[in-house]
């Protein structure tokens, strides 16, 4: 039987995972098209367990890449927090939608 933190420890595995994708080093010309993976996975765990994973989650998760990349402590937590608000806040409705509908929704949160 699965106790009820073996849950929450698939998230942050999958946080941890996303940040060390985020630091990962790429040639100069890919930079621009490197994805936002910390953003990505907080949204689906939003989405998908949305009691599970919340704001202070995501705020914690954007403070500790704010860290891994030497920037300016909140910025990057902020701007997870907000967006994984969004998608909590409305996530049922967002799960109605049809599949290239949710791929704009969150394409639209991953530009803020």
């Amino acid at each position: 039987m699965l106790q009820p933190a073996s849950g929450r420890i698939w998230i942050w595995c999958s946080i941890l995972l996303a940040l060390c994708l985020s630091i990962l080093p790429l040639p100069f010309q890919f930079e621009p098209f490197r994805p936002d993976w910390l953003a990505m996975v907080l949204i689906y765990w939003a989405l998908a367990l949305p009691h599970r994973t919340n704001v202070g989650t995501a705020w914690a998760a954007g403070l500790l890449l704010d860290v891994l990349l030497g920037s300016t402590l909140g910025v990057r937590a902020m701007a997870m927090a907000i967006t994984t608000y969004l998608a909590a806040f409305q996530f049922q409705k967002i799960r109605n939608f049809s599949l290239w509908q949710q791929a704009l929704i969150i394409g639209l949160l991953s530009l803020v």
